[in-house]
């Protein structure tokens, strides 16, 4: 049933909370009113408040910069900086579940994903390569139907033991389903919440390398993901032919995106000091 609902893109999402869908709006016009945009932000305490410590954070050169406006600091960070924060407040409530185990669990999923996405972006930066930020959304984003289809499973559980009286899979058949069915609703997400259509495309190609298009942003990200899962970062590295896998792809992915040992260790040495800040 989940399968033949996956494949008829059925499963009901969940809609981005809407003073983040009211920014986003604005954000997808070119020519957008920055005025507009800080009147929206404005109207949302906990948006204004993540855009200004964003703008005065060190990554942005002003560490503890005290007195920056609301419109300043949205000018600072540039339209797909504030779009990439934004979906980032909207990500992170789908890491939340009132069932402890699957809350630890995706919550552990969340942590994997910033360090993926940090990673992405700040491998592409240093590389003087474009796109920083689509990176780092599609780092962000590339695991987004894990907790969504943890939640889907969770209710099916309810109906099967409650309802019909019937046992559950075991854990281990719980975890192949993610695996396995995961990318599908990532895309499905991604479509609902209107991206573009390129990091749609990274999503779901990110996976494995894309040989015809070596520095690709779905590269990058399949990179990082192996990266982190060497580093002990990664959210469901459980068996030794996983990590094995992932040393594979980060020695692929070496040679395939031209990295420097070097560049890699520090961005790998900085993550891990960041990965923890609210």
């Amino acid at each position: 049933m989940l399968t033949r609902r996956i494949a008829a893109d059925s499963v009901q999402l969940s809609p981005l909370p809407t003073n983040i869908r009211k920014c986003l709006a604005i954000l997808r016009n070119a020519d957008f009113d920055q005025r507009e945009l800080c009147a929206a932000a404005e109207a949302d305490v906990v948006i204004a408040a993540r855009v200004v410590r964003l703008a005065t954070s060190a990554a942005y050169g002003a560490p503890g910069q005290a007195g920056v406006s609301l419109s300043a600091a949205l000018a600072r960070l540039g339209a797909k900086a504030v779009r990439a924060l934004l979906l980032e407040m909207g990500a992170a409530k789908l890491f939340v579940s009132k069932d402890q185990g699957i809350d630890q669990a995706t919550q552990r999923m969340w942590k994997h994903s910033r360090v993926v996405a940090m990673m992405a972006r700040d491998i592409r930066a240093l590389s003087g390569g474009a796109g920083s930020e689509d990176a780092y959304l599609v780092g962000l984003l590339h695991d987004i139907g894990k907790p969504v289809l943890a939640c889907i499973l969770l209710a099916a559980e309810h109906e099967v033991v409650e309802v019909r009286g019937r046992g559950w899979v075991e854990s281990a058949r719980w975890n192949r389903i993610i695996r396995d069915a995961h990318r599908s609703i990532g895309c499905q997400v991604a479509e609902r919440w209107q991206l573009p259509s390129e990091i749609s495309k990274a999503i779901a190609g990110c996976a494995d390398y894309d040989l015809s298009d070596r520095g690709s942003i779905g590269n990058l990200v399949c990179y990082a993901n192996a990266l982190s899962k060497t580093i002990g970062l990664g959210s469901d590295v459980s068996q030794a032919s996983d990590e094995e896998e992932a040393n594979t792809l980060v020695m692929i992915g070496n040679s395939l995106l031209g990295l420097d040992e070097a560049l890699v260790k520090g961005v790998v040495a900085n993550v891990r000091t960041r990965v923890d800040e609210p």
